[in-house]
């Protein structure tokens, strides 16, 4: 099958992608730093019956204007009220 037909059929699949930005401050991590969440993601969606046909990552994204109005709003609000709200989670993954 040529290059041109693949892409083709894989266009015509019923396909779902499923995106998801995780925002950490910093400017540097370790090689390999998403590898562990990725993987979460990927069992979490494998065992609820579902065929993981890709699953890539990197901290190359960005934010959209949206993305960065939430984080304005969401960073000058106390953690309690963060808490209270259910934007974030504590330091023990308690809501």
């Amino acid at each position: 099958m040529s290059d041109k037909r693949k892409v083709t059929a894989i266009d015509e699949k019923n396909l779902m992608v499923w995106t998801c930005k995780i925002v950490v401050e910093g400017n540097e991590l370790p090689p390999g730093f998403d590898s562990p969440p990725r993987m979460a993601a990927e069992a979490a969606i494998t065992e609820a019956g579902f065929v993981v046909l890709m699953n890539s990552s990197g901290w190359g994204g960005s934010l959209s204007e949206v993305d960065r109005e939430y984080l304005a709003d969401t960073m000058d609000i106390s953690e309690h009220d963060r808490l209270i709200n259910g934007l974030f989670t504590d330091s023990q993954g308690c809501y």
